[in-house]
């Protein structure tokens, strides 16, 4: 065999191989089968990521929620929990690659929640320990979904389905205001109307007191 035919073949080997292991795709290197998505009083979005019409886009998901990350090195995760606003919640159920297909119980499941209406954009946690593969666990943490993962749940049809809470109103600019015939001053007495009511009382009391101080000091008619 010359050394041009050898190079020929080894070159068709190598594109062969290529095809073989794009073919298999994710799930050979210890990716998901399978996705579920809960939605709150509906029922689950299923995709297969293994077969189907719904691989391409099991596997879009797949990326955007971060599974390649907490199966991963897990360097784009964020550990602390965020303070903002979270809104509502979707569970998310990963079948992954069973290692063990003589023991199809031993199919291992990554779960995670996905708040697609989060604060700065859709967030999706994932906690720690989940085994994925053999002995392999998850890194926990936050991951920062992609703008584009908006469009894939409205694809499936789960964003008509949320219920997106209004933002709270404010407490201060919702309750009445105090009514000033009953509000108390710093100082102990009364603002308002009740300032005024207690001043035409007051009044009164002068000029009655004066008058019964006049009638006492006037002389006594002469008989």
């Amino acid at each position: 065999m010359s050394l041009r035919t050898a190079v020929r073949t080894l070159g068709g080997l190598a594109v062969t191989g290529a095809v073989v292991l794009a073919g298999a795709g994710p799930a050979g290197a210890k990716g998901p089968d399978h996705v579920a998505i809960g939605v709150p009083g509906g029922e689950p979005v299923e995709l297969s990521a293994v077969e189907g019409t719904d691989t391409h886009l099991a596997m879009d998901l797949a990326e955007d929620l971060g599974v390649w990350e907490v199966t991963g090195d897990g360097l784009a995760l964020v550990r602390e929990a965020p303070t903002a606003y979270l809104g509502p919640a979707l569970s998310v159920e990963w079948t992954m690659y069973n290692a063990v297909p003589a023991n199809p119980g031993y199919a291992p499941r990554v779960v995670q929640t996905l708040y697609p209406h989060a604060a700065g954009g859709a967030l999706v946690h994932t906690a720690a320990g989940q085994r994925y593969f053999a002995s392999d666990v998850t890194h926990g943490g936050w991951f920062r979904a992609p703008a584009r993962l908006a469009a894939d749940l409205d694809a499936l049809g789960i964003e008509s389905q949320l219920v997106v809470p209004a933002p709270a109103a404010d407490p201060a600019a919702a309750s009445p205001a105090p009514s000033p015939s009953v509000t108390p001053s710093p100082s102990g007495g009364w603002t308002g109307l009740g300032a005024a009511a207690a001043a035409a009382v007051l009044a009164a009391v002068v000029v009655a007191a004066t008058m019964w101080r006049s009638g006492r000091d006037a002389p006594a008619p002469v008989g």
